[in-house]
C-alpha cells in the first residue's frame, strides 16, 4: 500500500517558537516529554464511507485545524487517476477508513482527542487523515466485520 499524502496534504504552518522549542527537546532526546497526552494505538472496526461524504468530514476536520487534512481539488484528482474512474463516479466511490490511533495535537498544541485514520481510497493507495472521534463513529461500519468488545 502505497501512502501518497503528499500529493494532496493540507499542511499547516508551526509557530517558529514551537518548532524551536521541539528540535531542542528532540536534540537532548527528550521530544517525547512535549506530550502531556501520549497518543493510543486503536483496535477499532474498519469503516467505509463515500468520497461525497469524506469530504464533508474533511472540510469539518479542516475547520476543528486538525493536522492531516486534504486539499479537495488535490485529493479528487489523485483519487481520479488511480481508481481511473470517470468524475461523475467519483463521489459515489466508497473509501474504507480505519482508526490506527488517538491524537491530541494540532499544530504542536494539545487540543481534543481526534483519531488518526489510514483512508484507503483505491486498491493500492491509502493517506493519513485525521477525523474527530463522532465523524469516525457516524460512520458506517463494513458488513460481516465484528465489533471489538
Amino acid at each position: 500500500m502505497n501512502i501518497q499524502n503528499a500529493k494532496f496534504e493540507d499542511v499547516k504552518p508551526v509557530s517558529v517558537e514551537r518548532q524551536q522549542q521541539y528540535a531542542e527537546a528532540h536534540m537532548a532526546g527528550k521530544a517525547h516529554l512535549l506530550e502531556s497526552s501520549p497518543s493510543v494505538k486503536l483496535n477499532l472496526p474498519m469503516k467505509k464511507v463515500s468520497l461525497k461524504e469524506f469530504l464533508a468530514i474533511n472540510k469539518r476536520s479542516k475547520k476543528k485545524q486538525f493536522n492531516r487534512t486534504f486539499i479537495e481539488s488535490k485529493f479528487l484528482k489523485a483519487v481520479k487517476k488511480a481508481n481511473k474512474i470517470r468524475r461523475h463516479e467519483l463521489l459515489n466511490l466508497s473509501l474504507l477508513v480505519e482508526a490506527v490511533m488517538t491524537h491530541n495535537y494540532r499544530q504542536m498544541q494539545q487540543c481534543e482527542t481526534h483519531y488518526r485514520c489510514v483512508v484507503t481510497y483505491s486498491e493500492k493507495d491509502c493517506a493519513i487523515f485525521d477525523m474527530s472521534i463522532e465523524d469516525y463513529e457516524a460512520l458506517d461500519a463494513i458488513a460481516g466485520q465484528k465489533l471489538a468488545a
